[in-house]
């Protein structure tokens, strides 16, 4: 996994994930589609969130594509970015799911 700050931890969401989280990633990203897609996580759909402090700030979602690929989606609170949060999404996308 790439450093990131002490207090952030990236883990991919269990199907369906909680209200609470939904909700933090409703107000983190209201006009994105992402939290729509939460109900559908399963094989073709999957999801990660950074939290830090108890508090989401960040979503990769990954879906399958028509032709296999995977398109990716990220969202992350303006006052995380450039501090390596995107690389540890990357990865653990890749890790689970190829490049």
């Amino acid at each position: 996994m790439s450093a990131l700050p002490a207090r952030v931890r990236v883990s991919r969401l269990p199907a369906p994930p909680s209200a609470a989280v939904s909700g933090a990633l409703h107000r983190l990203a209201p006009d994105a589609t992402l939290p729509g897609r939460l109900g559908q996580l399963g094989p073709d759909v999957a999801c990660w969130v950074a939290v830090a402090g108890g508090r989401v700030i960040g979503c990769l979602l990954a879906e399958r594509d028509g032709g296999g690929a995977w398109a990716r989606t990220l969202v992350l609170d303006a006052g995380w970015r450039g501090k390596g949060i995107e690389g540890a999404f990357a990865q653990a996308a890749d890790e689970a799911l190829g490049p």
